[in-house]
């Protein structure tokens, strides 16, 4: 099915760039503005910007012999940051697979500007999120095709975008694209890294009285705890087994900052 994509102009309201603003805003419920040539400032279309969160989308309708280059996308993602000072959510769309390397490179870009990143493309998984995106709307994609396509193929295409609409990961696929638009979720993992790396450097820290009202700085290097080696081997163990057996852990102390510093240790 993707290998149609390639018949569609990659830039353009009239190509690949218009598909996917179409099938974002069906998606989303949200209506989304392709960028006109030469002002795209790292984005090929943006989010309408009234109330909610502001989103940046970045289109890459590649054949099977291109690959995605890293420091371009990293340079279109501060072009972006640049350009929209209250970006929340930057989106790669591409017909390729994005590699663990690049999404890695492309998060640590955004995370110190409180920028989520989210990636649909081919490639990570049946039905792959970008064929689940399409699956979601087909007669905006035969819409968007039909000019390009013979009467056999149409019909080729309508019967692959029914059988991934079949399939028993669609429902959860649509899901969690959607989930990753939604302005609950945005903003979430950055104050996760940001808080807990608050919490490790002030345990680290020879003035936590300032902060909690008391010395507690027990991860300093200098600093000895007490060994319980019986309560920690029973918090490995619960660690270890919880995904099986789910068990609830209770922990209760008479020092707040002790199941506080457990607390960040075990969401990480």
């Amino acid at each position: 099915m993707l290998f149609y994509l390639e018949r569609l102009p990659p830039t353009g309201p009239n190509g690949f760039e218009g598909l996917i603003a179409s099938l974002l805003g069906t998606l989303t419920g949200r209506r989304f503005y392709v960028a006109s040539s030469g002002r795209q400032s790292g984005r090929d279309m943006s989010s309408e910007r009234y109330g909610g969160s502001v989103i940046a989308v970045e289109c890459k309708r590649y054949g099977e012999r291109s690959e995605l280059n890293e420091a371009e996308l990293a340079g279109k993602l501060n072009q972006a940051r640049i350009s929209i000072p209250d970006l929340d959510l930057w989106v790669l769309v591409t017909s390729r697979d994005v590699s663990d390397q690049i999404y890695s490179a492309l998060y640590e870009t955004a995370l110190p500007f409180g920028i989520e990143v989210r990636t649909i493309s081919a490639g990570d998984g049946f039905p792959s999120s970008l064929e689940t995106l399409f699956a979601t709307s087909p007669q905006v994609v035969i819409d968007f095709l039909e000019s390009f396509l013979s009467k056999d193929e149409r019909e080729e295409l309508c019967n692959s975008l029914d059988n991934i609409r079949l399939h028993p990961a669609f429902t959860q696929t649509v899901a969690q694209l959607k989930e990753s638009f939604s302005e609950q979720s945005l903003g979430y993992d950055h104050w996760r890294v940001e808080q807990n790396g608050w919490l490790r450097n002030r345990f680290r820290s020879k003035d936590t009285r300032s902060a909690f009202g008391q010395s507690i700085n027990f991860a300093a290097n200098d600093i000895k705890l007490v060994e319980r080696q019986t309560a920690w081997r029973i918090l490995d163990e619960w660690w270890e087994g919880w995904s099986k057996s789910e068990k609830i852990c209770y922990l209760l102390s008479v020092n707040p900052a002790s199941w506080i510093w457990w607390l960040d240790c075990v969401t990480q």
